[in-house]
């Protein structure tokens, strides 16, 4: 049984002991103990097997408004522990990889911790421009991240320098004939 608008993939599959292998933060394995206060992290998946990569933010704790009990005017607000240990990633390519090429070829690690959900989205979101997820390419001209997205906003362009080279290339050298 799933729940409704759910995309459902074996990797969602918590019946299984691979769901348990762990994040990596500085280095170690990172606890439920170690989350303290803490609220939201960006995460790093790589795909052991090809080199790709995934950028995403997820929350420890989530928090949802209930209607108010009989007679009270307040609503309730319900904070519980994610499922952030056995997450992957809400990307439905990442879920196709990792069910064709199986968890154990994936690391998953944490890169910063926050203690809101502002700051992990600022933070995704920098990570993500700054290392050009939508455009970066290898030596073999294939796609380094997985990414198909900033923030749901921001998408891959189909623009590209008159000899296929990169936006990021093409206004690197605007700018710098410009502005310097």
């Amino acid at each position: 049984r799933h729940r409704r608008n759910t995309y459902y993939s074996p990797i969602y599959d918590k019946s299984t002991n691979l769901g348990n292998i762990m994040w990596i933060f500085e280095g170690k394995e990172f606890t439920s103990e170690m989350v303290g206060d803490s609220y939201s992290f960006v995460y790093l998946i790589i795909n052991n097997v090809n080199g790709k990569k995934y950028i995403g933010k997820k929350v420890f704790k989530s928090k949802r408004k209930l209607p108010p009990l009989k007679g009270k005017t307040r609503k309730r607000i319900v904070i519980k522990d994610s499922d952030w240990q056995t997450y992957w990633s809400s990307s439905k390519i990442v879920a196709a990889e990792i069910a064709k090429y199986g968890r154990e070829n994936f690391t998953r690690e944490i890169i910063s911790i926050h203690p809101d959900k502002r700051e992990a989205n600022y933070h995704e979101l920098v990570l993500q421009i700054m290392l050009n997820v939508l455009e970066a390419r290898d030596e073999n001209g294939e796609r380094i991240y997985y990414n198909e997205n900033i923030e749901r906003i921001y998408y891959p362009s189909k623009a590209y320098g008159p000899d296929r080279t990169s936006l990021v290339e093409v206004y690197k050298e605007k700018i710098s004939k410009n502005l310097l």
